[in-house]
């Protein structure tokens, strides 16, 4: 997998998650994690990790929104 693949999932995991708490994001970003380093032995955890959080609350009352139909 390349980096882009990675960014790809970080933003996928910050953005889909809006309807869950902030601990079931950060346990599912470490899963993540734990896994993608198995596929590349340089993968940077802790940069994932931070990527996957770093999505601002108001987009995630936006994706709330879209996910759920709610408002």
């Amino acid at each position: 997998m390349t980096s882009k693949d990675f960014e790809m999932i970080a933003k996928v995991v910050g953005n889909t998650l809006a309807t869950v708490t902030e601990n079931s994001r950060q346990c599912l970003a470490l899963d993540f994690a734990y896994a993608l380093k198995e596929t590349n032995p340089r993968f940077d955890t802790s940069r994932f990790v931070k990527a996957c959080l770093s999505v601002a609350p108001e987009d995630r009352a936006i994706n709330s929104i879209h996910f759920t139909g709610k408002a």
